[in-house]
């Protein structure tokens, strides 16, 4: 964390509080959080047939997270001008 930049730091906190896929991560929209938990279809549960539809109760640490980000995109995890996170940066 100490050498993270900050895209990354909101990527490993949110991935360790979420226990989500990375690509679930990267497509993961602020509409999904409600400020009390993240809801989201998984991935890899829409590609088995089933709907694969949780909500994760939100830690006070991820909730300090995504209540202290600026939202200035549609998905939660982006770079520093705002376009989505890719898989590559990971």
């Amino acid at each position: 964390m100490k050498v993270a930049p900050i895209e990354l730091q909101r990527a490993l906190i949110l991935g360790l509080h979420t226990g989500q896929r990375e690509g679930d991560l990267l497509r993961l929209p602020w509409s999904a959080y409600d400020g009390v938990s993240i809801s989201l279809r998984q991935g890899k549960a829409r590609r088995g047939g089933r709907l694969g539809r949780l909500s994760n109760p939100c830690t006070a640490a991820l909730r300090r997270m995504l209540d202290g980000m600026e939202r200035i995109s549609l998905l939660i995890l982006t770079t520093k001008t705002g376009q989505s996170l890719k898989k590559r940066y990971f």
